[in-house]
């Protein structure tokens, strides 16, 4: 995925589609007529450009496609479903996948208004599906989040219904006490420093201070692990299980049609369970978030699109917060951010023409030759066992010693 454009704040252009139009005309120009790499007059590469579909989180693509937002009855750009209100709309069901048609023509009666003309004639549009759903919004800040506040004492009162017997989610103590995730934060504290060092990230930064990339950790690791023994419900622990492992379905980079329906599957047996629970009155309608309710088309999308990590809005989010660590001005912001983009580019420039004057290859970097040890067999598509990892001796003294078995090479005898 490529970020074309980074929209400047604090607030968002009145008319976005005007802001994007250069943009998309040069990908039309790039489809249409294709480019040509040359060097020294020889062709090095040739191909054509497509915008294959947009993608970012809820409101930006409503914004994006002229559809009325999640808080709206008919608040699905997927699908035709109409929500309930509770203070807000929750969709408990899915619908029917809105036509392409709809999109290109618009659809008042499902609250859908007409796509802008400059993305319904790309070639490349098909419907819904251009509008991909991204795993970071989805599955780290929506889900991640919602399960968070579901299983913590101190903020889970939404979803409790007063006249109910009992919460579907209820935990055993200690954690079901309102001090419950700070003891659930030791616990990960104490995990830590068992983790390999190859991993990147801190469990020592607060709940509240969590990126989506946290979340979805919190989700994938961190609940089942720790948090899901302390239910007291074994259908909810089914349940919670069954949404952690379809998440982890949807964000391989590699899915079979056998996988889809088993993510399809599990995200049907978590929502069953949701709503068996509202019809006996233990659970709040508020579950069926947005986020929840797009879990629903996590299938039909991934078969139109592909696996959804393969299009994540991850690069994009690295690059924001990279420009925006470096765009300090408060008196000309936009001054200072022309500055910044104009230096980024000079840069990018003068390295790609120094290159391919001096004809240099861009290498990838090569691991330590002491930080791994290749298997026996000598053949390098086996397993390695890397750093850190020792072998132990017993002595004639009894003492046991440990001697790094990854440095042996360096040790002269």
């Amino acid at each position: 995925m490529i970020t074309l454009a980074i929209i400047p704040g604090p607030s968002k252009p009145d008319n976005i589609m005007s802001f994007l139009r250069p943009i998309v005309d040069e990908i039309r120009s790039l489809g249409n007529n294709g480019f040509r790499v040359l060097k020294y007059n020889n062709i090095i590469y040739k191909d054509k450009v497509h915008l294959m579909g947009v993608m970012g989180d809820i409101p930006g693509v409503a914004d994006l496609m002229n559809h009325a937002d999640h808080m709206a009855y008919h608040g699905c750009r997927i699908c035709d479903v109409r929500g309930v209100s509770d203070g807000a709309r929750y969709f408990l069901h899915n619908g029917n996948i809105r036509s392409k048609e709809s999109l290109v023509h618009g659809d008042p009666s499902h609250q859908m208004g007409q796509v802008p003309e400059l993305l319904t004639s790309l070639s490349t549009f098909c419907g819904v599906e251009f509008f991909g759903i991204d795993e970071m919004h989805l599955i780290g800040r929506g889900i991640g989040h919602l399960i968070f506040n579901i299983l913590n004492a101190s903020c889970n009162e939404s979803y409790i219904i007063e006249s109910g017997t009992s919460y579907s989610f209820r935990l055993k103590n200690p954690l079901r006490r309102t001090n419950g995730m700070a003891i659930v934060q030791h616990q990960m504290e104490v995990c830590a420093s068992k983790v390999p060092p190859i991993f990147e990230g801190s469990f020592h930064v607060s709940f509240g201070r969590y990126r989506a990339v946290d979340w979805q950790n919190f989700l994938c690791v961190i609940v089942p692990n720790i948090i899901l023994p302390y239910l007291v419900e074994y259908e909810a622990k089914k349940a919670l299980m069954c949404l952690i492992n379809g998440c982890n379905l949807a964000l391989r980079r590699i899915l079979k049609e056998e996988d889809v329906r088993k993510m399809e599957s599990d995200v049907e047996t978590w929502h069953k369970y949701l709503r068996d629970q509202i019809n006996v009155g233990n659970l709040s309608v508020k579950v069926f978030t947005a986020n929840n309710h797009y879990l629903g088309h996590l299938g039909h999308m991934t078969r139109q699109l592909g696996p959804i990590k393969n299009y994540s809005c991850r690069s994009t989010e690295r690059t924001i917060k990279e420009f925006a660590n470096k765009i300090k001005s408060t008196t000309k912001p936009g001054v200072n951010s022309s500055n910044v983009l104009l230096n980024i580019v000079n840069l990018q420039q003068y390295g790609i023409t120094t290159s391919l004057a001096n004809n240099d290859q861009v290498n990838a970097d090569q691991s330590s030759p002491v930080s791994f040890v290749s298997h026996p067999s000598g053949n390098d598509q086996f397993p390695q066992l890397w750093d850190p990892a020792d072998e132990a001796y017993l002595l004639s003294n009894g003492q046991l010693t440990t001697l790094s078995c990854l440095k042996l090479d360096d040790i002269e005898v």
